[in-house]
């Protein structure tokens, strides 16, 4: 019985340092961009190639820039969104 207590507490505790470890970093309010951000819907999704892709991303990389794809489906339709800078997108 002692030992299920003490392996018990063990558990508790390391969850609790491995969860304080992670939101170490958490920002309630994040701070300001200069950046505008904006999400916008990919409609020719056949134009949309690993070139474009290679592209933009080199430019993010460059200038330390966020861009997020998302599929979004909902029954048998879907639609391929990106998040990203509104002066470049």
């Amino acid at each position: 019985m002692i030992l299920w207590l003490i392996l018990f507490l063990l558990i508790i505790g390391i969850s609790f340092i491995l969860a304080f470890r992670s939101m170490k970093d958490y920002q309630e309010i994040p701070k300001a961009s200069k950046v505008e951000y904006g999400l916008f819907l990919i409609r020719r999704t056949d134009s949309f190639d690993a070139g474009v892709l290679g592209s933009i991303g080199k430019f993010m990389l460059d200038n330390s820039l966020i861009i997020s794809l998302e599929r979004l489906f909902k029954g048998n339709k879907a639609a391929l969104t990106i998040f990203g800078p509104k002066e470049i997108l």
